[in-house]
């Protein structure tokens, strides 16, 4: 599962939350799976992180194999001027 830890900064970060959840879903000793089983959902889930940055794979692979969905990160809001609606400069002379 070390290939999933990579980057820096945000995507370090995304990372680590995606490996500490496959984890927390198939690394503990389940009595409803066998250890195959579970060695094997934690390969899928791995290579279905690593496909797309935005970890649509890796949730629908979690679907699949019947594991808890990942919790929403938190994302700052930040508010924008709209060029519209934006106060117009009066173009300079030369």
């Amino acid at each position: 599962c070390g290939r999933l830890i990579k980057g820096y900064g945000s995507t370090n970060e995304r990372a680590k939350r995606n490996l500490q959840h496959i984890l927390q879903q198939f690394g503990g000793t389940q009595a409803t799976h066998s250890a195959t089983w579970r060695a094997d959902a934690v390969r899928q889930t791995r290579e279905a992180a690593l496909t797309d940055e935005a970890g649509a794979a890796l949730d629908q692979r979690l679907q699949a194999l019947g594991a808890a969905q990942r919790p929403a990160t938190e994302h700052p809001l930040r508010f924008v001027r709209s060029a519209a609606r934006a106060p117009q400069q009066a173009p300079r002379s030369p």
